[in-house]
């Protein structure tokens, strides 16, 4: 942000749309991309894996969970991260994804499934997704054909707010888990091994994979990205907002 403006948004009392502190702690873990879905659906990692957004997508200032921007997803619009540079790096053995996330009012309650973020490979049989349904969230690893799923939130549990949602799968760790505002819920073991390369159509916010007509998400995003393995203690301090 030019400095002038900056200075004028503090004098007047108003917010500026990035919060650097925040951003510098999620880089300082050393993303291999982090969107801060503030105004556009930049890669801000320094790796360059800029997603697409489509034309419903809105940046909507002072909606976030900092009071800043925050992308609004209108149940028929996603964000597509896909690029073959991502593809390289990204590592379905050893995966921590995820960010700030809240649904409308009508999302907790419609019945319809709204994917947060969704990994395919293009081998059948590997993928992650975490999936929403009526205020609660369904975690899903698929890896060789093994199929590992969990509901570490049951439905009406998540709320009208801003939550903090990892999904964490180490295959060096033996662990499995989602990690809601910090605390891991359901915590397994992981033994099977991510096949195939990642499909074109499956790198995706808020959409499911292929058509893109299915289970999509209404309400917001703000922060996401994807780390390496975290443990537990740096994954509480991405839920904790600076």
């Amino acid at each position: 942000m030019p400095r002038d403006r900056r200075r004028m948004l503090l004098m007047s009392g108003g917010i500026p749309p990035t919060n650097p502190a925040y951003i510098a702690k999620a880089l300082s873990y050393n993303p291999i991309a982090f969107w801060p879905f503030v105004a556009d659906a930049n890669d801000v990692s320094g790796n360059g894996y800029n997603g697409t957004p489509t034309a419903g997508i809105v940046f909507q200032n002072g909606t976030g969970r900092d009071g800043r921007a925050s992308a609004y997803f209108n149940d028929a619009s996603w964000i597509d991260v896909y690029s073959a540079g991502l593809a390289a790096a990204f590592n379905g053995d050893e995966i921590v994804i995820g960010g700030f996330c809240k649904q409308t009012a009508a999302a907790l309650t419609d019945g319809d499934y709204h994917d947060f973020p969704i990994l395919y490979s293009a081998t059948a049989g590997n993928f992650i997704f975490m999936r929403f349904l009526n205020g609660g969230i369904e975690s899903d690893r698929d890896a060789s054909s093994v199929h590992q799923a969990w509901s570490p939130m049951a439905a009406g549990n998540f709320g009208a707010g801003w939550r903090h949602v990892l999904f964490r799968c180490s295959l060096a760790n033996n662990n499995l888990a989602t990690i809601i505002d910090g605390t891991a819920l359901g915590n397994f073991a992981v033994s099977t091994v991510w096949q195939g390369p990642m499909s074109v159509t499956g790198m995706l916010w808020g959409a499911s994979s292929g058509s893109h007509s299915l289970h999509r998400w209404l309400g917001w995003m703000q922060y996401v990205g994807i780390w390496p393995y975290l443990n537990n203690a740096q994954c509480a301090d991405l839920a904790t907002m600076v």
